[in-house]
């Protein structure tokens, strides 16, 4: 006898008669009639060469053979299901595209190394999942990630500003504001300032997004004062260079600036620690690749 002459339903009867202690019980479990289930434990048996039950009037036990073979029948069960399973999810791997959008002030201090985590993870757990990056700026249509949001543009958002109506959040990290001057600057070299000691100096203030400059806005108001503004235009790295090239100053999120000439200081304001979400759309259901990744970037923050 070889593993060959069984048969997948002979087993499935037996593990279940084994169970009920009843042939007609487990012809109505396995949708059948009685004959057949009695038939094919006969052809078992036969094949096997041994009898696995005693038959008594509405009972059936398994012999000494029949309970040597079930707890092989049991894992030979399960490790085909297992098996099942696995291709299962083999078969309908999670893939898709999902769109993030974000302000300018995020694109080189969060997004890249956010990127970079998600990314691997994709490749570790073989996630077909593209990222696509989405800069809410006044000069286009969506001057802020909520209207990215609520208009389809963008899947999930990162932002610092106030959240609207229709749109869910999840705060995820603080971000600290400090002041960039030049290294050349006679400001460079101080540990903390305020902005009433410095609104007569030129700012340029980053306008991608519209409420992160009236965010900046209002930290001088706070103090009182205006900021003696310069014409902006700028995106975010021309705004680093003319900080760098000392025609201006500026306020930004506190991060490790690359460019050797800018020297960061500690703001005495009190807007100056501000909270990031990552937001969601409420008139829309997610994407099971989007629900995905959301749950991942929570994931990353919560562990930073």
């Amino acid at each position: 006898m070889s593993v060959t002459q069984l048969k997948l339903q002979q087993l499935n009867y037996f593990l279940s008669a084994a169970k009920t202690k009843n042939f007609t019980r487990t012809a109505e479990l396995n949708f059948t009639s009685q004959s057949n289930v009695s038939y094919a434990i006969r052809s078992l048996e036969n094949t096997l060469g041994v009898p696995l039950f005693i038959r008594r009037d509405n009972e059936v036990i398994l012999t000494k053979y029949g309970e040597l073979f079930l707890p092989y029948v049991e894992n030979a069960i399960k490790n085909l299901e297992s098996g099942l399973s696995d291709i299962n999810r083999s078969s309908n791997k999670l893939s898709g595209t999902v769109k993030i959008g974000y302000s300018y002030v995020f694109s080189i201090i969060e997004i890249p190394s956010l990127f970079r985590y998600l990314y691997n993870d994709f490749d570790q757990t073989d996630k077909k999942i593209e990222l696509i990056s989405e800069i809410a700026h006044v000069s286009s249509d969506s001057t802020c990630v909520d209207d990215m949001l609520l208009s389809g543009t963008c899947d999930l958002g990162i932002t610092s500003s106030r959240i609207r109506d229709g749109i869910y959040e999840q705060k995820i990290m603080k971000q600290e504001h400090v002041l960039l001057v030049s290294k050349d600057h006679p400001l460079a070299g101080r540990d903390k300032i305020c902005l009433s000691e410095v609104c007569n100096e030129p700012f340029i203030l980053l306008d991608g997004d519209n409420n992160q400059l009236g965010y900046y806005k209002k930290m001088f108001e706070c103090e009182g004062v205006r900021p003696r503004q310069l014409n902006s235009g700028l995106d975010w790295l021309q705004l680093l260079v003319q900080v760098a090239a000392g025609r201006c100053l500026t306020i930004a999120m506190k991060n490790d600036y690359y460019n050797q000439n800018i020297e960061m200081i500690e703001l005495d304001n009190p807007m100056r620690i501000r909270d990031v979400f990552l937001t969601w759309p409420q008139n829309r259901k997610l994407s099971r690749a989007a629900k995905y990744v959301k749950d991942l970037i929570i994931d990353y923050y919560s562990r930073l």
